[in-house]
């Protein structure tokens, strides 16, 4: 039977490597020299083999692989949640009082606006670069009024109707207007909206310059009286 003894390293060798024979050169190890009894008593004793190929070098000639795309920076996101700024601005819902769209010359045309100046939009899920974000905002719109005959004004509020004020035409809540002449005139609301947008986990951005503008054609007639007898 032949004996066995350890080669130096032993413990983390190939499989050629573990046993010579007693009395054969190491040097046989690892070229193919070690004998079916030896390979037999290392898988008696439990001795696993392993791939002992040479690793291949790199080639230095070869080109080297391409970067990882580096993700969008915070930036980058807030930019592109801009564009879901017009889903979350109203437009001035712009009414008029007389609402059968005819004023007369001397008695106020009342505007009433169907928005609120300053509040928050209700958080939204938008997708950017592939990735959902919660999108929520805060708004405040400047907002004037064109009444069509040279006169533009800045309001405040959203007006109100000769209802809600009880046909008190000095309440501060009226945006109101006289003309003094007859005619067409269309009357226009403009809101310049500024935005604070803020996407969770990222950051805030503000946003300014959004115009919206609504417009309503109303027809200033002339009331004569009649004098009889």
């Amino acid at each position: 039977m032949d004996v066995f003894r350890g080669v130096p390293g032993a413990d983390d060798a190939c499989v050629d490597e573990v046993w010579v024979p007693v009395g054969s050169s190491p040097m046989a190890a690892g070229t193919g020299g070690v004998d079916r009894a030896v390979r037999a008593h290392i898988a008696a004793t439990g001795a696993a083999p392993r791939d002992c190929t040479p690793a291949t070098p790199p080639d230095p000639a070869a080109p080297a692989p391409p970067p990882v795309p580096a993700g969008p920076t915070d930036v980058e996101l807030l930019l592109a949640a801009e564009a879901y700024v017009e889903t979350l601005v109203p437009p001035p819902g712009l009414g008029i009082e007389p609402p059968t769209g005819e004023g007369v010359v001397g008695v106020p045309v009342l505007v009433q606006l169907g928005r609120e100046p300053v509040f928050s939009a209700d958080p939204i899920t938008v997708t950017l670069f592939g990735t959902d974000y919660t999108l929520s905002a805060d708004l405040q719109a400047a907002t004037t009024i064109d009444w069509g005959d040279g006169t533009v004004e800045t309001v405040t509020g959203t007006g109100a109707t000769y209802e809600q004020v009880d046909g008190d035409l000095d309440d501060e809540r009226l945006i109101r207007h006289v003309y003094i002449d007859d005619g067409a005139v269309d009357i226009t609301a403009t809101d310049t909206w500024t935005v604070v947008l803020t996407l969770e986990g990222v950051g805030t951005n503000t946003v300014t310059g959004i115009v919206i503008d609504d417009t309503a054609t109303v027809d200033i007639i002339e009331l004569q009286s009649v004098v009889t007898g």
